[in-house]
């Protein structure tokens, strides 16, 4: 089995930041990732929440949701940084409580779930598509089935170590890791042809 890998030279906790008290979601702002359902988690906790991700002006209605239910909250506790480059993304991640990933799709595999955990930062999710293998229940994520089971998640987040987060990132989603299992697969249909 090979998983998607992130470079762990890069993404990695920036040792002399400190972790800060807000939430963060990083992706595309929509329906299907949930935005509207990461406000309403800061809200509820009372944690601040960055959000990091474009706006795809084609998605109509993402654009909808955004100004219905995101920017009438900005300002304040809730903060909208737009896109965000590689740097700033590790920055965002090392200095985070969590990683919020309300998804209400399947979504195949997000990068940004093993890039937060490279940099020690746990993941408060949906019980949904691929977050289920790339969270470690209750050491590197807490996976929720509902609303409620977020907000007690964010509650009980700071219980999670950054260093099992780290130490997972290593072992299962590193480069090395990657080119190893990739090496057994060729060496694998090699042997068989």
């Amino acid at each position: 089995l090979t998983y998607n890998c992130v470079d762990t030279n890069f993404f990695k906790k920036e040792k002399d930041l400190p972790r800060e008290n807000y939430l963060v979601y990083l992706g595309r702002l929509n329906y299907n990732k949930g935005i509207d359902i990461a406000v309403r988690l800061s809200l509820e906790s009372g944690i601040p929440l960055k959000i990091a991700g474009p706006v795809r002006f084609q998605e109509t209605s993402a654009l909808k949701l955004f100004k219905e239910r995101v920017e009438p909250f900005l300002g304040g506790q809730i903060e909208y940084l737009g896109s965000v480059n590689d740097y700033e993304k590790r920055t965002l991640l090392s200095r985070a409580k969590a990683l919020i990933v309300p998804n209400r799709w399947d979504e195949p595999f997000g990068i940004m779930n093993i890039e937060a955990l490279a940099c020690g930062t746990p993941i408060i999710a949906t019980n949904k598509g691929s977050l289920k293998e790339i969270i470690i229940e209750g050491k590197t994520g807490i996976l929720c089935n509902d609303f409620n089971q977020l907000l007690d998640a964010i509650r009980n987040v700071d219980s999670l170590s950054k260093n099992d987060c780290i130490a997972d990132a290593e072992k299962r989603f590193s480069l090395k890791t990657y080119m190893h299992q990739t090496e057994k697969i060729y060496n694998a249909i090699i042997m068989n042809s």
